[in-house]
């Protein structure tokens, strides 16, 4: 058509096509890593406040004890999101219209891709 009109376009031209809306993929930022939120900043830091002796800590070490237990619950918040964002992600409804994109179309990886849809109950 713009030949016809005599109009040059640059090449290589490229169509995008929107082949799925995929929810929950906030899930995957580094600020939603469970073990980072729960092991290294609750867990481990527990484990160690367990063998303190209140009474024989100095103020320095009562002030760090204190931040980190004021963040606990931020850390625990941060997780109960980042599992909202897993279970919105990972349905058999969400993922399913990944099986439309062209590398999926046939072959092994569909076939793998839909043995993985098949095992989710959600």
């Amino acid at each position: 058509m713009e030949a016809a009109q005599g109009k040059k376009l640059n090449r290589p031209q490229f169509v995008d096509e929107a082949v799925a809306v995929i929810y929950g993929l906030d899930v995957l930022n580094p600020e939603y890593d469970l073990r980072k939120l729960l092991v290294i900043n609750v867990e481990e830091p527990l484990k160690a406040f367990r063998t303190l002796t209140i009474d024989e800590l100095t103020f320095e070490q009562l002030a760090y004890w204190k931040k980190w237990a004021v963040s606990v619950e931020g850390s625990l918040e941060s997780a109960a999101l980042a599992t909202a964002a897993g279970q919105r992600l990972l349905t058999r409804e969400n993922l399913s219209p990944l099986l439309r994109l062209p590398s999926l179309e046939k072959g092994e990886d569909r076939a793998l891709f839909q043995a993985y849809l098949d095992t989710i109950t959600i």
